[in-house]
């Protein structure tokens, strides 16, 4: 009877250590999937940052392309206009200055012959 009663006492104890070793393994594994998740996450996020920074660089290019194209059309048409001035000096202007308001201010003259 002692006997019975110590191989079950033997097994119950077995037992208990088989759950304790699977929660901890559960909870290892649950674990390791939430690394995993959140990895993943801050990876997304950096890709989602260089991204965006990727695209930035490529609309301040763009834009300054625009710009440097603005400012030769708008020095072609200055010097047109001062070549056709009536008093035919071609360096005689009225200039006011205008700021155009963007990432990198901008200060350009909006120029006329002058009427001398």
């Amino acid at each position: 009877m002692q006997a019975d009663r110590a191989a079950r006492d033997e097994e119950e104890r077995l037992i208990n250590l088989l759950r304790l070793e699977e929660m901890e393994e559960k909870r290892r594994q649950e674990e390791l999937a939430k690394r995993a998740q959140a990895e993943a996450l801050r990876a997304e996020i950096f890709a989602a940052n260089e991204e965006q920074k990727r695209i930035k660089i490529a609309r301040e290019a763009q834009y300054a392309a625009e710009e440097a194209a603005y400012r030769v059309e708008l020095m072609a048409r200055f010097a047109e206009q001062g070549a056709a001035a009536p008093n035919g000096r071609g360096d005689v202007f009225r200039c006011t200055y205008v700021a155009i308001h963007t990432t990198n201010p901008v200060v350009l003259p909006l120029c006329a012959p002058s009427a001398s």
